[in-house]
């Protein structure tokens, strides 16, 4: 029994590549997946992922000098997360951004924590 019980907790503060360890350890630093980013959760905000994915990814063709393509415009905070469920899929799905190369899985990660954080403006 004693086996089990420290198994499960080895499992909870060590899994998630360690993510519950880091924070018990009042470690700043979210790091997640095989990627290797590491980002303070606190900068993970609308700021950070626009200047290091929509900007250089999105806006080309989803802002209003480009047209909007497909009626979507990202080109502020409200607009992204009217269009949030959306991004997520078709970034996942490298469906986008088109006519490029698909985003790189540490900017994934970096979308898909910010989304998992709650999209914090």
């Amino acid at each position: 029994m004693r086996f089990i019980i420290c198994t499960c907790l080895a499992t909870f503060l060590f899994g998630c590549n360690g993510w519950v360890w880091s924070t018990l350890n009042n470690d700043s630093s979210l790091v997640t997946g095989d990627t290797g980013y590491s980002v303070d959760p606190s900068a993970l905000n609308y700021a950070y992922v626009n200047a290091n994915i929509f900007q250089p990814h999105c806006i080309h063709c989803h802002s209003n000098a480009a047209g909007n393509s497909g009626g979507v415009n990202l080109e502020t905070y409200a607009n992204v997360i009217a269009n949030l469920n959306n991004i997520r899929d078709q970034v996942n799905t490298n469906q986008m951004p088109k006519g490029g190369p698909p985003l790189t899985d540490t900017e994934k990660t970096i979308l898909n924590d910010w989304i998992s954080l709650g999209a914090p403006q």
